[in-house]
């Protein structure tokens, strides 16, 4: 959103940026003329560069947002005032009258509200296809800088620093870091895609799969499926050079994205906590189906791996469905609920509260 400095209160808000259902705003960067917009979608991370104007010109032709290539929402001029608790437009002033767009001083600031020119998506050299990535964002202090620096990886592409120019949204690699076993490291050859699971309740859950080009899809090959859904934290897809080992072998690495997590966003999240538990549960059943029935992997040959609060999801797997795969890899699972939930001496119980 954007509000006068002179005047900062919620009757002067007013959108920039509307983000894609299905996807969250993480980070922002502000420079003078331009805003860097960290998103996270079903595919991974990304970066949006906004370019800034005075939203004078703009207000006289009556456009009302300029479309993203995503299906979300810029406004290029003054929307509604948002709605408050109360159903109301504008809050009251002190002495009891609304806020009147007729005054100088209002039509002063509506007529120079920043608005955006254009809005442009990076592209980052190692992942054309945008699945998996993760972005970091650099330090980015200079108010009056033409580059933005952030760090980038996926599960394919060793970690590497970019330089991405405000203006055209070009990126250059600066550096990218070496890791044991570089020298033979090809990245051609492997893919990291995105796939769906179809849940109990018809629910559409992502999944980040990566492994070698050309495996064959007759279900004899290995694979472990990763979960930790929870807190609405994302389950990051890294590159790891533990998983390229397995993956020289034949592995394929599957991220599920159940929900609980936060990759879709606060619906996402709440879709997984509380009473609504157990669609994680769920979700990383019908990951196993579905990896399964592709013919990527069988249940023969397939693990699952969840930590902490992931160990949970995998433990419930287990319990409620022993044949889904070979083996389970809980990690300090969090698992001894009734106990723990009770006990508020414990360092993490009331954390807990609203996450149970």
């Amino acid at each position: 959103i954007t509000t006068p400095v002179s005047s900062p209160g919620r009757e002067n808000w007013h959108d920039l940026m509307i983000p894609d259902e299905g996807s969250k705003i993480e980070d922002i960067d502000i420079f003078r003329e331009h805003v860097a917009v960290y998103e996270r979608t079903a595919a991974g991370q990304r970066v949006r560069i906004l370019s800034l104007s005075n939203g004078s010109k703009n207000l006289s032709n009556g456009s009302k947002s300029l479309p993203l290539d995503n299906g979300s929402k810029v406004l290029s001029n003054g929307s509604k005032n948002l709605p408050l608790e109360n159903g109301s437009k504008s809050l009251p002033l002190e002495n009891g009258s609304k806020n009147e767009k007729s005054s100088k001083g209002s039509e002063s600031r509506s007529s120079s509200r920043l608005a955006v020119e254009a809005s442009r998506v990076v592209t980052l050299g190692e992942a054309s296809s945008g699945v998996g990535i993760t972005i970091s964002p650099g330090a980015n202090c200079d108010f009056d800088a033409p580059v933005l620096r952030v760090s980038a990886c996926s599960p394919i592409s060793p970690p590497a620093v970019y330089d991405i120019s405000l203006k055209d949204a070009s990126a250059s690699l600066l550096q990218r870091r070496p890791f044991p076993g570089s020298e033979s490291y090809r990245e051609g050859a492997y893919e990291c895609y995105l796939e769906w699971a179809v849940s109990d309740d018809g629910t559409k859950v992502p999944m980040t799969v990566t492994h070698k080009k050309s495996l064959p899809r007759d279900g004899t090959r290995p694979a472990i499926l990763f979960c930790y859904g929870a807190y609405g934290q994302c389950l990051e897809t890294d590159f790891e050079v533990g998983h390229l080992a397995l993956i020289d072998r034949g592995w394929s690495i599957v991220m599920c994205h159940v929900r609980g997590g936060g990759e879709l966003g606060a619906r996402w999240h709440h879709e997984g906590r509380e009473k609504n538990k157990r669609n994680g549960i769920l979700d990383l059943a019908a990951c196993c189906t579905a990896v399964a029935e592709s013919g990527l992997s069988s249940r023969e040959v397939m693990a699952v791996h969840g930590a902490s609060a992931g160990g949970l999801l995998v433990a419930a797997l287990a319990n409620e469905y022993p044949d889904a795969v070979a083996a389970c890899i809980a990690k300090v699972p969090f698992v001894d609920i009734a106990n723990t939930m009770q006990d508020d001496t414990l360092a993490l119980t009331v954390h807990e509260y609203d996450e149970r």
